[in-house]
Formats: structure tokens, sequence, C-alpha cells
């Protein structure tokens, strides 16, 4: 008898497998219109397929098709709420056991689509593959999808990626998509890695600014409404720039930052939500010109949401009262603390941080010939991690003589009080030189370097710092200098 021609396994006891006759079946009955006994309308495309096939690949299909639904004795049902890319992709999966994605951004739709309808053997399948392409662009977008089908490995990905990466994810559009409750819980993560207190305040002001310029009510025909909420969206995006919380080559890619084009219907009060995210602001881990920025940002945001959009921002602006009152007290109680830090080092939130500068006046004496050639600041910070005493030496006509008078060198010692054997975990180390702006140089002109470091490293009198932090000519027409050090502990218990 001659074998059926294909993909053909013989097997023991007279067993044979044809899987490739089962494929050309199905295909066959895809291909005959006259089989079709359901259609499915998916974005006003139609879909004519079989009942039986449907409902053995969905269990949520299969009890819409026979428990007596409205579905039941329909020809065409319609889909609401599906991606038609997702679906054709999802389709072709049941009928050839095989599909093709363009990329992670469209697995996500796929997997919304196959959570929903609870295909069989593919959630994990799809799961698996965005894992693999997640990255700062899309993770925000994984976690909102992952958590609203329970996807708990996905989820744990996705989170993990922000959080070690929050800093730059902010900036990211889809991260001002998230839900009030997902971003809650980034913000309150043990784990979060910021540069400083300000990248939470950003990424709060930030989303609230894209809740608030994207729903639209019962928009006018004319489009006031869309218009005004467009003015205050580009209105927000400079403030941001002026304020330096948003570099300007990132609006070249992203004009408003916002989607304002995209009307967002919603249950719950934004006013209460922002204030209890900007409850999540630390404002005692602000700098000076920290709580400076982020009152006056703040004052401005409720100006013109209140000119230009018609929105109340109570919450926001009792937030501005809160930080303008924390900047007159720090300024009363200590005029050294830091003006500016800049190129801060990325930094678990909830590390052990602390500050310390001095502002030089009369910078030409520094460096004259008769001027003293070290200048010592000690600075002291203890807790229960770490009992330290630090000098930070300042030799603003350098250190060494290949480099007097070229260079102006800093450099910070540490010494323990506890033994070696005791400390353990990573420090990390920003020192600067501050020079401030003048009217021909308005941008602040800062020298700065930054390093990781094990604590180990730098116990008994050892040192850290640079010969060449900032060079000579960066004292010109200056009249005064901030220099200082950002330090954060973290126990190895935490690493």
């Amino acid at each position: 008898m001659a074998s059926p021609s294909g993909d053909v396994n013989a097997k023991k006891n007279g067993h044979f497998h044809f899987p490739q006759h089962l494929h050309t079946f199905i295909q066959r009955m895809r291909d005959d219109e006259s089989s079709h006994d359901i259609v499915f309308v998916v974005e006003n495309e139609r879909f004519p397929t079989h009942r039986c096939l449907m409902g053995a690949a969905s269990p949520v299909l299969r009890t819409m098709l026979t428990n007596g639904m409205k579905e039941t004795n329909e020809r065409d049902v319609v889909l609401k709420e599906v991606n038609v890319k997702a679906w054709k992709i999802v389709l072709d999966y049941i009928y050839t056991a095989e599909m093709v994605v363009a990329d992670a951004k469209e697995a996500l739709q796929v997997l919304e689509c196959v959570e929903r309808f609870q295909i069989e053997n593919l959630g994990g399948v799809i799961s698996d593959y965005i894992e693999r392409e997640l990255d700062l662009t899309n993770c925000s977008e994984v976690l909102a999808v992952a958590d609203g089908f329970n996807s708990t490995k996905l989820r744990a990905a996705a989170m993990k990626l922000i959080v070690k990466n929050f800093h730059q994810v902010l900036y990211k559009e889809g991260f001002t998509l998230l839900p009030f409750e997902l971003l809650l819980e980034v913000i309150n993560c043990e784990k979060l890695v910021v540069r400083s207190e300000l990248d939470v305040f950003v990424a709060v002001i930030r989303w609230f600014m894209r809740k608030v310029t994207s729903e639209v009510s019962e928009e006018p025909k004319d489009g006031t409404v869309k218009r005004a909420n467009e003015a205050l969206a580009r209105k927000v995006l400079s403030l941001f720039v002026e304020y330096g919380f948003v570099k300007p080559s990132l609006t070249e890619s992203s004009p408003l930052l916002f989607r304002t084009n995209e009307i967002v219907e919603s249950s719950f009060n934004e006013h209460f939500e922002v204030e209890e995210l900007l409850d999540c602001v630390d404002i005692n881990k602000l700098s000076v010109d920290d709580l400076r920025r982020v009152s006056g940002l703040s004052r401005k945001l409720c100006k013109e949401a209140r000119t230009t959009g018609n929105i109340d921002m109570t919450s926001v602006w009792k937030f501005s009262e809160k930080t303008f009152d924390k900047l007159v007290e720090l300024r009363n109680s200590n005029p050294n603390i830091p003006i500016a830090l800049y190129d801060r080092i990325p930094h678990g939130r909830n590390d052990v941080l602390f500050t310390f500068s001095h502002r030089f006046h009369g910078v030409q004496a520094l460096i004259g010939s008769d001027a003293p050639v070290e200048y010592q600041l000690s600075p002291e910070f203890s807790d229960k991690f770490c009992k330290s005493k630090w000098s930070l030496r300042v030799y603003f006509r350098g250190n060494r003589e290949e480099n007097r008078d070229k260079y102006a060198s800093c450099y910070l010692q540490r010494a323990a009080e506890a033994s070696a054997e005791e400390e353990q975990g990573t420090f990390g180390l920003h020192i600067f030189m501050d020079f401030g702006s003048t009217s021909d140089e308005p941008e602040p002109k800062v020298y700065s370097r930054s390093e990781v470091e094990n604590i180990q490293k730098y116990i008994d009198g050892k040192w850290w710092g640079y010969h060449d932090l900032a060079p000579s000519s960066a004292f010109s027409g200056k009249n005064s200098v901030t220099v200082g050090v950002l330090l954060y502990f973290k126990s190895s218990d935490n690493v």
C-alpha cells in the first residue's frame, strides 16, 4: 500500500503519525467559506471561523458560544477592546500552531488578547519572549499589562528593571501612563534607585500633569479644551526644561512628553491621588537647591494650570508651601548646605545619604602666591551602620609640583572608629567644585568626579580624590567657589 505523501513518522506496533496532514486538513477548513459558521468582528474587520475550533482553543469563547448568551445564536460576534493585529496573530496560531510577532510591543498586544480569551499553551511562551525583550522604553507598559493579567514572573521582571533604572525610566512616555496604584508601588519600593529625591518629585509631577492635560470631558466641537490642554502641556514642558528637570534634547523626539491627544476616562479623584503621591517625596532628603527648584516649579505649575487650563492644583500648591518652609528652615540653620549637586550617582533611595559643602569667598586670594597650600574641612557623619570622621582637603593651587597653578586638587580622607572586620559594604562618593554662573556664562560651571568603592578600601587614613579636579582657568573672573562632597552608604546586607 502506498504511503501518503508528507511528513510521516512510523512508530512501533503499527502506529503512524501524520502531523502535517492535520495542518493541511485544518487549513482546508479555513479556506472553505461554506464551512464557516461564525464571524468575529474586530475593529470593523470580519474574521469567518469555526465555532468548534474556536471553542476548543478558548474556554472563554466556548462559554460565550454555548451557554445561552446572546452570542450563542448569532452568526456575527463583535469583540470589543481587542487589537485587530493581535487577533490576527492569535487566529493564525489557532489554525496553524504557528505565529510571528514583529517586536515586544506587538507581543504585548498579543499577550493581552491571549490572557483575555485564555488561549491555551501560549501565554507562557509570549511572556518569556517579552521578558527577553524588556528595555527601558517598554518596561512600564509591560508592568501594567502583566499586573492586569496577574502574570507574576513577567511583572516581577518589569518591576525590577523600572526600580533599578528609575532615574531614566521616569522620562519615558510609558511611565506617565502607569495606573496610580502601580506608580505608588514603584515609588515606595525599598529597592528604588534614584540620583536624588528630585527623581521622585519629577516622576509624580510628570504623571499628574500628563493626566490633567490628557483628560478631556465632553470636549466642545471647536476643540477649545483640547487646545487649552495642549498649550498647558507645552508650558509644563518648558518649565521642566527651565528648572533643569528635563534636558532640551529630550523634547525633540517627544514635543509634549504628554499624550494630549488621548482621552482617558477616569473614575477616581486625581487630586487625592497626587496628594498621596507627593506625600511620598521626602523633603528632608532635598538640598537647598533642590528645594528652591521644587518649590519654584510647583508654584509656576499651579499658576499656569489656573490661567491656561483652569485646573485645580490645590495639592501641588500645598506641597510648594511645604517645600518653601523647609527651604527657609535649612537656609537659616546651615548656610554651607550645597547650592547644587550635579552628575549625581544613582543609589538606593533608602541608602544612608550625607552631603557636605563649604563656600569659599575671595577666590583670587585663594590662588595667590601667599595663599595657604591646604584648606582642611572636617565633616562628621555617624549612624548605626557607619561611624566615620572625614577630612575634605582642598588645594586650590594643586597638591603636586607638576600640577602647581595648573589644577585645583581635592581629596577625601576617612578615619573609621570601627575596625575593618566590622565594616562591610560599599559607599559612593561625589566630589565637586561649583564656580556658579556669571552674566557671560549663565550655565553654572561645575567640575566633579564620582566613584563607588568598598568601605574597607578607605579605612585607616586612606585617600580618595583627584589631583586635577578643576583647571586653574576656572577661577578667572569668579568671586566664590563651593567645594563639597556627597556620600551614600550601603551595607552588605542590602547590596
